[in-house]
């Protein structure tokens, strides 16, 4: 990291914070791999913003996030969006990319889609649907334990 002087003006960006606390005027903000709470593995700092003109925070996605298995999602015309779980080719790093630790990934299937497309497609990725469509709403969600069955 470049060393800073006292008194320069700087830019700062913190990409994929978490907000864990707001009061009027201010908001508390985690940052780093996990997002946890202070003090669990991953979580570099934690950050308290008091509003300004000159600070901008740009929602990414809503808390809920990321979609999980059977979820369903609202985006902003009010289409859902499905959340399904796909096998992707382990053989095209691109598809491959995100899949869990049970080999899966999570895709949103729009309601009313066409179906003859391929589920491999940039256009069933969440993150896509949240930039292209969002913001995004969680309509549903199946309450599931911490081992993933369903309660």
């Amino acid at each position: 990291m470049t060393d800073f002087e006292p008194g320069e003006l700087v830019d700062v960006t913190i990409r994929a914070a978490r907000v864990i606390e707001t009061q009027p005027g201010t908001v508390g903000l985690t940052y780093g791999p996990t997002n946890g709470a202070f003090g669990q593995d991953g979580v570099i700092g934690i950050i308290k913003l008091h509003r300004h003109a000159d600070v901008t925070i740009t929602r990414v996605a809503p808390a809920e996030w990321p979609p999980q298995p059977d979820d369903v999602w609202r985006d902003r015309l009010g289409v859902h969006h499905f959340g399904v779980s796909y096998s992707p080719d382990y053989d095209d790093k691109a598809d491959a990319e995100g899949i869990g630790p049970d080999g899966t990934r999570v895709i949103l299937v729009a309601s009313g889609g066409d179906s003859s497309c391929r589920l491999n497609a940039p256009w069933y990725r969440p993150e896509r649907i949240n930039q292209q469509s969002g913001p995004l709403t969680l309509v549903y969600r199946r309450n599931r334990d911490q081992d993933g069955a369903e309660r």
